[in-house]
Formats: structure tokens, C-alpha cells, sequence
């Protein structure tokens, strides 16, 4: 019985000793601690989603269509309308255009219809008509009115007749210039001239300005059927502008009954504010 509880005696001994050496081992607890410094995570869910629902992007985002837009070139010329088809495009062509990208015109102006004017390519039947040269009218500008009745000359002038039929003069007020002194005094262009609306229509060289729908500018890259045409101040007209940011006001010269070119036209520099 004594060597029983000897025994007991030492295992209780020897447990406590190897408690105590464990001890050592393992660092004391942190008094600041509480239960708010404890990470956990449930993969960032939110209770008021569902597990179960699997979250997605919109259908056709905007940049979706980005590099797939066969109608983001713009590939319709002459103002036509672009339109998708599948994994391409066809083009709404205005009248008198037509062709994959509208890049052909009904040219009726090519048999000569208007014998002392320009010809004009028009989107109303019967698509052309005629710029008729002073004193000259009528449909085909082949009848002859008589010089300076009415007086043509504007602002003022003086119509002189000269003794061919069809020729006169304008004697134009001070201040005023042009073939029909319609040319008034602030009549100029600031900086290139990209904002200028005047009425000029001969260029330095004093050839006179084509229409910007004439029927030999069809194939320029400006003309009154281009992209933006009125914001440029491109129209039914043959006044000077500069819808490409060039040095100052321009237009297109006939060098020929097919070939043309251009050239700077005679238009003032406005005058500096004192």
C-alpha cells in the first residue's frame, strides 16, 4: 500500500512539472483583446443576396459593339444613311445617289443641258437645273433678257449697257465691289477664314467660283453632298469658304469641261480692332 501511493506521488509530480514546461512555450494571452479583432469572412457575401443567383455583366455593353460596328467608318458617302445587316451594311443613298456606299451619281448634266450656265446636281427631280449667267434665263438659260432691265446691280449701283447684247457693267457706291457690287464692307474673313459667309466668288487669279453642287466637283472630297456640309457653310452657292482649315477662303475653278482645280479666292482680311 505505501508503494501505491509513492507511485501516485510521482506521476502527480511529473505532470505538473511537464504543464509547466509546455507553459512556457505558448505566449500570454493579450489583455486587449476582444472578440471584434477575430477576421472572419463568408466570401464577402451580403445576407440580402442570394448564394445561389450567379451576378452577370449587361447583355451588349457599349463597348461590345465597338471593334463590330461595320457602320462606325461611316462608309456611305453623299450624306447616305448606314445601315447594319448582320455581320455588315448597306447604304440609304438620297437622290439622284446610288451604289454600295452611294458613290455613284445620276449625272444628267453630262449632255450639256444648259447652254449659257452652270449645270447643278439637285436631290428633286429632275435632279439638275440651271445657274444661268446674267443676262441669260429660262430653263436651258438659252433666252437673252435685255442688259440692265431690270438692273441687276445691287446695293446701289449702276447698270451700264455695252453694245453687245449680253454684256454690261455695274458702276458700284464706295465701299462696294463685285460684278453686281454685291460685295459689301464687311465682307472679310478673320484668322484662316474657317468662319467665313461672305458672298466672294472669284478667286485672286479672277476666275469665277464653281457652285459647290456642280456636277464636276461630284467625285471632291467637298462638295454641298459631303458630311456636315452646312456647318462647313458649303450650300447652293459658289461663295469662297474654307471647310478644310487651309491658310484662308477657297473654292473650286473650271479648268476644263471635266477637270478642275483650286485656288485661294480675293477675299480682305478683316481689319484689327483698335
Amino acid at each position: 500500500m505505501l508503494v501505491f501511493r509513492v507511485l501516485l506521488l510521482i506521476a502527480l509530480v511529473g505532470k505538473s512539472v511537464i504543464g509547466l514546461s509546455l507553459m512556457s512555450f505558448i505566449a500570454p494571452p493579450d489583455p486587449d483583446w476582444t472578440p471584434d479583432d477575430y477576421y472572419y469572412s463568408y466570401e464577402q457575401s451580403s445576407p440580402d443576396e442570394d448564394p445561389s443567383v450567379t451576378q452577370t455583366t449587361p447583355e451588349n455593353p457599349d463597348w461590345y459593339y465597338e471593334d463590330d460596328d461595320p457602320c462606325q467608318s461611316n462608309p456611305c458617302e453623299h450624306g447616305g444613311d448606314c445601315i447594319i445587316r448582320g455581320d455588315t451594311f448597306s447604304c440609304s443613298c438620297p437622290a439622284p445617289f446610288s451604289g454600295s456606299r452611294c458613290q455613284t451619281a445620276q449625272n444628267k448634266c453630262k449632255d450639256n443641258p444648259c447652254v449659257h450656265g452652270d449645270c447643278l446636281i439637285t436631290q428633286k427631280h429632275p435632279y439638275y437645273r440651271c445657274a444661268c449667267k446674267y443676262p441669260y434665263t429660262g430653263p436651258d438659260c438659252s433666252k437673252v433678257l435685255p442688259a440692265c432691265r431690270p438692273n441687276p446691280c445691287q446695293n446701289g449701283g449702276v447698270c451700264s449697257r455695252h453694245r453687245r447684247r449680253s454684256r454690261f457693267t455695274c458702276a458700284c457706291p464706295d465701299q462696294y465691289k463685285g460684278k453686281f457690287c454685291e460685295i459689301g464692307p464687311d465682307d472679310c474673313y478673320v484668322g484662316d477664314g474657317y468662319s467665313y459667309r461672305g458672298k466672294v466668288s472669284k478667286t485672286v487669279n479672277q476666275n469665277p467660283c464653281l457652285y459647290w453642287n456642280s456636277h464636276l466637283l461630284l467625285q471632291e472630297t467637298y462638295n454641298m453632298f459631303m458630311e456636315d456640309a452646312e456647318t462647313h457653310g458649303i450650300a447652293e452657292h459658289n461663295f469662297c469658304r474654307n471647310p478644310d482649315g487651309d491658310h484662308k477662303p477657297w473654292c473650286f475653278v473650271k479648268v476644263n469641261s471635266e477637270k478642275v482645280k483650286w485656288e485661294y479666292c480675293d477675299v480682305t482680311v478683316c481689319p484689327v480692332p483698335a
